[in-house]
């Protein structure tokens, strides 16, 4: 049995007759060495990524099944994957081929990203550096500093972290929300915001922010959403989804 790769390359010339077997052993070692490092750096980036994939997990909720990061991907910022493997998708799949009416919501599916793409990179960076930067923000403030006001823009619905822990980084989101309406350098200006109207409302900070707080950052329309994009109608009768 040939155990190395020095081996097989030894013997590839010694043996001509099996030189053929023998470049297939060697191509297998290799193989597995590229996957060997590849798996190496999947792990290393997952380690590095984890409180962002976390951010991602809660922020997506019951839309997707889980978030993992990926080396797959290579243009793209992100992917839908469905787990094909996961009974309740196979009979979802099963029950529409056959032509019925699947009696039971599409399967959630699973979100990968790049870690790799600038985007992705970019949108981490967020998460992991700003925070506040105001130790007198009070109930009532309608503006409040943080680390760099150029990772927020115009419109951003906010949420800080509470005082459960000081420094709060560890603080869970308020459930209040805020919209920023001017941004000087890393001072914003903010007004309370109302998910259930979409509508900014009278009065600053309903509870008390303290420095180094999270900031959970939402897009400007992200209330006007109820659920993350279905299935179109050509994929439907393709037998795909979640396109």
């Amino acid at each position: 049995m040939i155990c190395s790769y020095d081996n097989a390359i030894s013997v590839k010339y010694v043996n001509k007759k099996n030189q053929r077997s023998i470049w297939v052993i060697r191509k297998n070692i290799e193989a597995e060495e590229k996957w060997a490092l590849k798996k190496e750096e999947l792990e290393k980036v997952q380690k590095e990524y984890e409180s962002f994939v976390k951010e991602l997990k809660d922020t997506l909720g019951d839309d997707v099944k889980d978030v993992e990061v990926t080396l797959d991907l290579v243009d793209s910022p992100v992917a839908i994957k469905e787990d094909k493997d996961d009974p309740a998708y196979m009979m979802y799949m099963m029950m529409k081929q056959m032509g019925q009416t699947p009696d039971r919501p599409a399967p959630k599916p699973i979100l990968q990203i790049n870690p790799n793409h600038e985007l992705i990179k970019k949108l981490k960076e967020t998460s992991d550096q700003n925070l506040v930067a105001d130790a007198s923000a009070a109930i009532g403030d309608t503006t409040i500093t943080v680390d760099d006001g150029s990772l927020n823009q115009v419109g951003d619905i906010l949420e800080f972290g509470d005082a459960s822990a000081v420094p709060s980084t560890s603080g869970t989101p308020s459930g209040h929300f805020y919209k920023i309406t001017r941004i000087s350098t890393h001072v914003l200006t903010i007004a309370r915001f109302n998910p259930s109207t979409g509508k900014t409302e009278t009065g600053g900070l309903r509870h008390a922010v303290v420095d180094n707080a999270v900031i959970r950052r939402h897009w400007e329309y992200y209330f006007n959403f109820s659920n993350a994009p279905t299935s179109t109608d050509d994929v439907v009768a393709s037998s795909g989804s979640l396109d």
